[in-house]
């Protein structure tokens, strides 16, 4: 019984298991790629169907089923599935089926999921996720279109991307080989110099897709783009050159497209936007070029010099030139530098002339020339215009004596005869003809100088005549040439001697002048310096000769001798009375209260005294001052006829502006008197004693003091400040009393045992500049002593 309820059991089981079977349906198993670990599709264009695989479970489907494959986004969501491909099939549970499908084109992540679907009854099942990648033609990427790029300073760094090849959703940056964590897009921005390349992120698909590499470099460096002007960096050019300048890229990189902007004198030139420029004018030129989008480049700069091309070419023979009738004209041109070479071309009027080439053209009309000079490099030298006329173009009122009126007397001496010059603006060629009035047949000179170096005295004319033999001159164009009717000499003390307080004195031959009478009237000139060895020079003492020359060394005696000068045996200069003359030897300033010192209210006498054996009746007296030795002596006053011969300083308030206008240094001059002045009976000029013997004075400075008459003890002094407050001052009580001043440290730096207002009487050390200094003080006077503080500020 036992067995029997036991195999019922069994039975019971094994029908519930099949009726199971027969309804449930499922679909397992999906196997995406080759399964297992290799369950990932790597496809490429050229690449066939792949397949997923699966199994179904429970009873077989209808007779319309589908199983449809469908691909989820690349994070395994199947909000919007692609559908892969579909077959038509029942199912059964021993059979893998397999769906044919190809990858779509953008197919590209490492999450993806397969969705299978039946249609008839509805049973879906989801595959594990796979990778999957769709590589298109796998071609490798292009970078930043194969161009380098520059980190241009200042900047955030420059952005490279993906320019060309297999696309994907993300990449692997390298710099200089080495993984960038975290760069996956399709673009990187670089702040680092380097060797930069770029590969898909296909995963376990990855092949050999890398990109090129491409350096990213600083601007300047060796292997960096730059821009120059080729050719020197200083050259010459001419007006009217045009010169080409020229850009060069060096260390070119291929892919780059260039835009320039010229400069002169760092100021844009509009519309000079090419990689060359012609340049017309002087100056200073560069040139800027951006390679795309890389770093601005500036070349370096390039100098071009005015060249000067005036008198460099010159046409020989006046700016106007006089063509007579049939005549031809060669003009002929001169080169300031005979190095020169090119192409002459020659012009009438401003045309140029056909087939004038030469460096010389004969001219047969009248009209304006000039000639070019083109040079190889293409600057073109301009000569100087000339005027080919058929008269004279000098104007006849233009013609001139060069330094004298028409008809002016002009000096002549019999050891040197002038040269009288004619002033003509013309560079035209003339001649002159040179004739005395009195004589005019007899032509003196004839030729084109218009100077004429007359032989003799007498009166002498010149006319003017050009080319063609025509006088251009009108009227009469004379000058009058005279010789000295007397001389006048002056004799004097010699300079740097002094005849004043010596027995030896040396007389010379201060001046001459030469003296010409015409008519009433008379034109006087001195003789240099350097003619009066032609003159017979013979000195005279008290009407006897006593030597010859322009100087004469004399001796005092004891009476009174008188010198004159005799030039050329007729003419006497002034005379010269050789007495005894002495300066004071010295001249000392004291003043009436001892000291050199103004004080407050109080009048100052300033006292000279004159030391010596001097005839004072023939001096002069003068009071000088002056602020100090910066600035030149005024006069003061005149005290020569005053018995008394001081100056005084009038008494003023110290308030006063004019107590401290007083203050300065003061002269006491005593100078000989000029003119004739009487001296033992005989009339003397002292105007040659005046002249070399100087001067005696003295002089004195005079300071300021100031009194304090308040009743305390300054305890602060301001060095910058007046003196009644830069100086101690002490009360009226206190003066002369015996004080002591000594540093915090014990440290004396003043003692005085009658003091005189006259602290500090130094100046701080540079260390203690600005600062304010302390120190202590004691006084001391008629047994009763103070001691304080002082500070002093600067």
């Amino acid at each position: 019984m036992k067995k029997m309820r036991y195999l019922l059991c069994m039975l019971l089981i094994l029908l519930i298991q099949t009726l199971y079977g027969q309804t449930k349906r499922e679909i397992y198993s999906i196997i995406t790629g080759n399964g297992g670990t290799d369950n990932y599709y790597c496809v490429r264009n050229s690449s066939g169907e792949v397949k997923v695989k699966f199994k179904w479970k429970g009873t077989r489907a209808n007779v319309d089923n589908k199983f449809i494959a469908e691909l989820s986004d690349p994070n395994g969501d199947f909000s919007a599935p692609v559908k892969l491909g579909e077959i038509t099939e029942r199912g059964n549970q021993s059979d893998i089926f397999e769906i044919p499908f190809r990858l779509p084109a953008t197919t590209d992540g490492k999450q993806y999921k397969i969705r299978i679907r039946s249609t008839s009854p509805e049973v879906i099942g989801i595959s594990d996720p796979f990778e999957a990648h769709h590589l298109g033609n796998a071609d490798p990427l292009q970078l930043n279109n194969f161009q380098g790029i520059e980190i241009c300073p200042d900047s955030e760094g420059r952005t490279i991307s993906v320019t060309g090849g297999t696309t994907a959703a993300q990449y692997k940056w390298y710099k200089d080989g080495n993984l960038i964590v975290g760069a996956t897009g399709s673009s990187y921005t670089v702040t680092q110099t380097g060797a930069y390349s770029v590969e898909p992120d296909f995963g376990r698909c990855a092949g050999s897709m890398r990109s090129n590499e491409i350096q990213a470099t600083l601007p300047g460096s060796a292997t960096s783009m730059g821009i120059k002007i080729k050719g020197d960096a200083t050259r010459d050019i001419c007006s009217g050159q045009t010169l080409t300048l020229e850009s060069e890229i060096t260390n070119e990189q291929p892919g780059f497209t260039f835009t320039y902007q010229w400069y002169k004198d760092n100021n844009p030139i509009p519309g000079a936007t090419t990689a060359t420029y012609q340049a017309t004018e002087a100056g200073t030129y560069k040139v800027r070029s951006v390679p795309g989008s890389n770093c601005p480049m500036t070349s370096a700069e390039v100098k071009l010099n005015a060249r000067t091309t005036a008198d460099l070419l010159k046409i020989e023979g006046g700016e106007t030139q006089v063509k007579c009738t049939g005549q031809t004209i060669t003009l002929t041109t001169k080169l300031k530098d005979a190095s020169l070479t090119g192409t002459y071309k020659w012009y009438k009027d401003g045309t140029e002339i056909a087939g004038a080439t030469a460096n010389t053209y004969g001219a047969t009309d009248i009209g304006s020339y000039y000639v070019t000079l083109t040079e190889a490099g293409g600057c073109v030298i301009k000569s100087n215009t000339v005027a080919i006329t058929n008269r004279s173009g000098v104007n006849a009122g233009d013609i001139k004596w060069l330094g004298h009126a028409n008809g002016e007397v002009v000096f002549a001496f019999p050891y040197r005869r002038p040269i009288i010059e004619l002033d003509i603006p013309s560079t035209e060629t003339l001649t002159v003809k040179w004739f005395k009035e009195d004589d005019p047949t007899n032509i003196l000179q004839e030729n084109t100088t218009r100077s004429f170096q007359v032989p003799s005295e007498g009166t002498f004319v010149a006319e003017v005549y050009d080319a063609c033999q025509t006088k251009v001159s009108a009227g009469v164009l004379k000058l009058q040439i005279k010789e000295p009717s007397r001389y006048i000499p002056t004799i004097g003390f010699k300079q740097g001697t002094s005849p004043c307080g010596s027995n030896n004195a040396i007389l010379e031959l201060s001046s001459l002048e030469a003296v010409i009478v015409n008519g009433s009237e008379e034109k006087k000139t001195l003789v240099p310096s350097t003619d009066y060895d032609q003159y017979t020079l013979q000195w005279k003492k008290d009407g006897a000769g006593v030597g010859m020359g322009k100087e004469l060394t004399t001796t005092r005696s004891g009476s009174l001798s008188v010198y004159r000068l005799m030039v050329n045996g007729a003419f006497n200069s002034n005379e010269v009375k050789l007495v005894d003359i002495k300066l004071p030897t010295a001249v000392r300033i004291t003043t009436n209260t001892g000291v050199a010192e103004l004080q407050d209210k109080q009048a100052l006498d300033l006292i000279p005294t004159l030391e010596g054996d001097f005839q004072q009746e023939l001096f002069t007296y003068t009071w000088n001052y002056r602020k100090d030795d910066s600035q030149p002596w005024t006069l003061k006053k005149e005290v020569t006829t005053e018995a008394d011969k001081k100056y005084t300083i009038p008494a003023t308030p110290y308030k006063d502006p004019a107590f401290r206008e007083a203050v300065g240094q003061y002269q006491f001059v005593v100078k000989l008197k000029t003119g004739e002045v009487s001296i033992g009976g005989d009339t003397i000029d002292l105007t040659p004693y005046a002249q070399s013997c100087g001067n005696a004075e003295g002089v004195i400075s005079i300071t300021y003091s100031v009194s304090y008459d308040g009743n305390e003890i300054p305890n602060t002094l301001l060095l910058s400040g007046e003196d009644v407050n830069r100086k101690w001052m002490l009360p009226a009580q206190w003066a002369g009393a015996k004080v002591t001043i000594y540093k915090q440290t014990g440290e004396i730096v003043y003692q005085a045992n009658q003091y005189n207002n006259d602290f500090p009487n130094f100046t701080p050390p540079e260390s203690q500049r600005g600062a304010a200094i302390y120190y202590f003080y004691i006084l001391e006077k008629d047994g009763k002593t103070e001691n304080g503080t002082i500070t002093l500020l600067q």
